[in-house]
């Protein structure tokens, strides 16, 4: 894939000014790493990013880490390693206020409870990834069920 060949020459050529910046681009190269069938040196550089995440508390940029090592743990059918970095990634959505990526992790977390045989939590998980975007109610009822007060 050209663009593959065209991410590993970038990456090749940059040299990152900041933690931060070092920090995706360790994204990018376990993108590449999990495309060329390295899902376990991906995941380790997803770790070592959100170990900079963490510290510089990017919550963004948690939660999409998290996002991408749950994808890589997906395809490996590692289902509950997923779950576990989807729910970790929705709690802090939630926390942002962020329905759209909200709606999304949900509907995710949904699909690998299915997969996993937790047919009431995938059904709860779709019914709020449904309504959220429309209704009040049940955005409230989502933010109480992962932020508790």
């Amino acid at each position: 894939m050209l663009w593959l060949e065209r991410l590993q020459h970038a990456l090749d050529l940059y040299r990152p000014a900041s933690p931060l910046d070092h920090a995706r681009v360790q994204r990018f190269e376990a993108q590449l790493l999990a495309r060329q069938g390295e899902p376990q040196q991906a995941l380790a550089l997803l770790e070592e990013a959100m170990q900079s995440y963490r510290q510089a508390a990017v919550r963004p940029a948690i939660a999409a880490t998290l996002e991408e090592a749950a994808q890589i743990h997906q395809q490996q059918q590692e289902f509950a390693n997923a779950q576990d970095k989807l729910q970790r990634a929705l709690n802090i959505r939630v926390w942002m206020m962020d329905r759209r990526s909200s709606r999304e992790l949900l509907q995710t977390l949904a699909m690998v409870q299915q997969q996993m045989g937790q047919y009431e939590a995938a059904a709860i998980n779709q019914h709020y990834a449904d309504t959220i975007h429309t209704d009040e109610e049940n955005w409230q009822r989502l933010q109480e069920r992962v932020r508790p007060r």
